[in-house]
């Protein structure tokens, strides 16, 4: 977990270093009710709407939330969020 300050923006970063996520995974993981397919073979539960709501909560303070990923290296959300004025 970090931040970065920046003089327009702040971003928060979340990174781990589990199985990742293939290309098709990271286009369709903001979709509601997605889970990916190591999800859904896992005993994890959830019904796929945390990244839906947690992108939209940060979209309405004026910034993104994005995913980098690798498949067997790891995978970082990072939201960008305005700083105030």
């Amino acid at each position: 977990v970090g931040a970065r300050l920046f003089d327009d923006h702040v971003e928060l970063i979340v990174s781990d270093t589990g199985i990742g996520l293939s290309e098709l995974e990271q286009t369709k993981l903001f979709d509601r009710y997605f889970r990916a397919e190591g999800v859904r073979q896992s005993t994890i539960h959830g019904s796929g709407l945390g990244l839906t709501i947690s992108r939209d909560i940060v979209r309405r303070h004026g910034g993104d939330l994005v995913v980098s990923s690798a498949l067997g290296v790891g995978t970082t959300f990072t939201a960008s969020i305005p700083r105030a004025r």
